[in-house]
Order: structure tokens, then sequence, then C-alpha cells
């Protein structure tokens, strides 16, 4: 990832603490350059969405904050009021913000389901926000966001999809696991959602059940879209309720099988339907709120 020098990108100023945060490669372990300065000319706009600010509130645990906090006074080489400051004035600036109390509600929104707001994620969340409003080609931010083609495998033939229509011009292949398993040592950390789709049906991959296990277990929000029109018993079912997936979208283009299958070809809509049932069931049996089904 391309990383500015010290000192040396637009608006970062020549303030100390900036310096040796940037000399000592610091951001990649606690991304709170911004949050660092003493003055007052770099403060996000109110255009950023506030959401970042009351996640703070909501789940960090503080007791981790500061000892982050702590690890990266000391690789810093810092002062020790430094530090724990920099937690109090975020949290103060979220605790009197005007829509604190409503902004909070946000957080129970289902698409926040399975995400574990760490203070390294929400301080990498505000700060790719800073840095998204700016403008800025050179970051410090870390993606928050992932997606996982985890095969380019599919059973259907959807005219208007690559893969489907046959133009997609790769070999027909599975994500290797070691592979995965070092982006998500890279990234996890940082990431508030993994979605494991994009050219190919995502449950049809060898190893989809512990790449979801895994980043849900990162803490991450994890989300499967699938066509579900092949075979799938309920131990399966069994096995992706554990996983911890957060979200199963189940694309169904018609109510019957005539229209269904005009987009879907060689779907089967009962089958889908089917499918559905099963891993209802399935939830009901693990006592599971999870994955949500979301027809799409």
């Amino acid at each position: 990832m391309d990383r500015p020098a010290a000192g040396a990108a637009a608006g970062v100023g020549d303030q100390p603490v900036l310096r040796q945060m940037t000399q000592h490669h610091i951001v990649d372990q606690l991304p709170v350059a911004v949050l660092a300065r003493r003055d007052r000319t770099l403060e996000p706009p109110h255009r950023l969405a506030p959401l970042d600010r009351t996640q703070v509130v909501e789940e960090v645990d503080l007791v981790g904050h500061l000892r982050a906090c702590e690890r990266f006074r000391a690789r810093a080489n810092l002062p020790e009021p430094a530090t724990a400051p920099m937690v109090r004035r975020l949290l103060r600036r979220i605790t009197t913000h005007p829509r604190y109390a409503e902004l909070r509600q946000n957080l129970q929104l289902p698409e926040y389901a399975g995400t574990r707001f760490t203070a390294r994620r929400v301080l990498n969340l505000y700060l790719a926000r800073w840095e998204s409003a700016r403008g800025r080609t050179r970051l410090w931010s870390r993606p928050t966001k992932l997606t996982v083609e985890a095969t380019n495998i599919c059973n259907l033939e959807c005219p208007a999809c690559f893969t489907g229509a046959g133009d997609l011009g790769r070999p027909r292949s599975h994500l290797s696991l070691d592979l995965y398993r070092q982006v998500l040592a890279e990234l996890g950390p940082y990431l508030l959602e993994v979605e494991f789709y994009n050219w190919g049906e995502p449950l049809l991959a060898k190893h989809i059940f512990p790449m979801i296990e895994e980043a849900s277990a990162a803490g991450a929000h994890t989300t499967v879209s699938t066509n579900f029109s092949f075979p799938f018993d309920a131990g399966r079912a069994e096995r992706l309720v554990s996983s911890g997936l957060s979200v199963l979208g189940v694309s169904i283009d018609g109510a019957r099988q005539e229209t269904y299958e005009q987009y879907r070809r060689r779907g089967k809509l009962e089958k889908v339907l089917e499918n559905c049932r099963t891993v209802r069931d399935a939830k009901r049996r693990l006592g599971s709120a999870t994955p949500r089904l979301v027809w799409e």
C-alpha cells in the first residue's frame, strides 16, 4: 500500500507527534494520526457520516483501547500525556454530538449484525471517511470491506452473467484457503464486512465454510449471495448456520418456474425454496438467529 512519507501528505502539517507516527509506521497499528493533532484546523467536516463516532461509544472496549494507545505511545516513543487524551477527546466529541441518541439506534439495524466493533476498526473507519471526504489518493486507512470470490464455478447459465454466458475467460477454479488466510490475517482487524460472492456460486466453493467461519471469528459481518438451486442437505445447512454467517441472500427472479427459468436458466425454483426451508429448520434446531435470509 502506498503510504505518505513523514509529514509529506497534503494537510498533515508539521506536528512532532505526526512526524514521529509516520516515521515509525505506527499508523499500521493504530490509525489515529488525525486525532493526534492539537489544533482544530483539520477537524472532520459535518458531512462525514457521524455513525463512526457512535460506534466508538457503543462497542469499543475502553480498556483494550487504552492498552492499544499505550502500545502506540511506547512504539512511537511519545511522552506519557500524548496518549490517553486522544481517547478522551474522541469520546467527548461523540457523546456531546446533537444527534448522538438518534445515531446510537443505527447499530441495532440488521446490516451491522455480526460486526464486532473494536477501537482499531472504528478509528480506521473514521480515518477512511476523513480521507474520502478530502479526496485523498494516498491513504493511511485500510479497507473496511472485502469481496471474496471463493470460486468462479456456477451451476446456472444466466444470460446477463459473464460466467453463465461463458465469457469469463478464466479457468474454473477455487480460491486457495492459504491465500485467503493470508489476506484475512492482514486485513481482518480492520474489516467491517466480508462478502462471499462475485462471478461464481459461493456455496459450491470447496472451502466456503471455513472461510465464513474465520471471517466471522475475526469479527466481520459476513454475507453470501446464492442462487440456491442445487442439492443442499440438512448437514450442510447446519454447517452454514454454525459458521456465523450474518446474511444469506437468495436470488429468486419469479414466483413460478416458467418465470423464474427465463433468467435463472437450468435453475429449479422448488429446489431453491426447499433449501430455504432447510436452512430455516437448521436455524431452529440450533437456536440461531442467523443467517438472516434475504430475498434478492
